[in-house]
């Protein structure tokens, strides 16, 4: 299992561990945290984790963005890469050592090699322009295929959005990732957001056999910005076809 987050809490040494009172201190994690499934491991008493520096072995001079709310995908069944979609740099603790700030969003998605732990940056910014977070997203490993539908940008999606006066503008359409071949599309969903615009939040599920590719599942969710969010549910569903349509 792989876990790549931004944002990690730690105790001091004066933190109360019996009573759980005392400062915590909350900053950027630079590393790609692996536990493996093959073993049996309780989280209370033996858990066994590798923490791999997110720096080491750069297929590239840019930095791996340090993010949170995009979305990490398997890949295909054949690929030994794991693979960092979007997200947005939290503006927690900023004053922290190795805080990051936001990078360009020329490269929204990032190939993690599980076997070198190199990284491989691609440049899918003609179809995909915008670092969405807070989507919903899905995969369909057996066709090489990965989804995130809507989402939002905000002033800490990228280097370009960075400012105080850049507002929360949800993003409609939903991003297909081909994972096989490195690039992207960007297809519309108006038949679900016509009844209250894109949504942030929420859940989506690939679910394979039916129809001619399978059909995606979203429900949940919220429109609005963070000061008018309106929740709801989906009641309307992708059909995924070698056009991708919508019904």
């Amino acid at each position: 299992m792989y876990l790549v987050t931004d944002v990690t809490t730690s105790k001091p040494a004066n933190h109360d561990n019996i009573n759980q009172t005392g400062p915590f201190i909350t900053g950027p994690n630079n590393y790609v945290i692996t536990v493996d499934m093959r073993t049996s491991w309780d989280w209370k008493t033996n858990i066994s984790e590798v923490a791999l520096n997110k720096s080491l072995a750069l297929k590239t001079a840019n930095y791996v963005p340090d993010v949170q709310m995009g979305a990490l995908f398997h890949g295909p069944a054949d690929d030994t890469q794991v693979y960092l979609d979007g997200g947005v740099t939290p503006d927690i603790n900023t004053s922290f050592t190795g805080w990051q700030s936001p990078t360009a969003k020329q490269y929204n998605l990032w190939g993690f090699d599980t076997e070198s732990h190199g990284w491989t940056q691609y440049d899918v910014v003609l179809d995909a322009p915008e670092r969405s977070s807070w989507g919903a997203s899905a995969e369909a490993p057996e066709l090489g295929l990965a989804f995130y539908l809507n989402g939002m940008v905000t002033n800490m999606s990228s280097d370009t959005d960075k400012g105080d006066n850049t507002p929360p503008t949800n993003l409609e359409g939903m991003i297909v990732l081909d994972l096989q071949n490195h690039t992207a599309k960007n297809t519309s969903t108006d038949i679900i957001t016509e009844d209250g615009g894109p949504r942030i939040g929420g859940s989506m599920v690939y679910i394979p056999r039916i129809g001619d590719m399978g059909v995606l599942i979203s429900f949940g969710g919220a429109t609005g910005t963070k000061d008018s969010l309106q929740t709801g549910f989906l009641k309307k569903h992708l059909k995924i076809r070698r056009r991708l349509s919508v019904g």
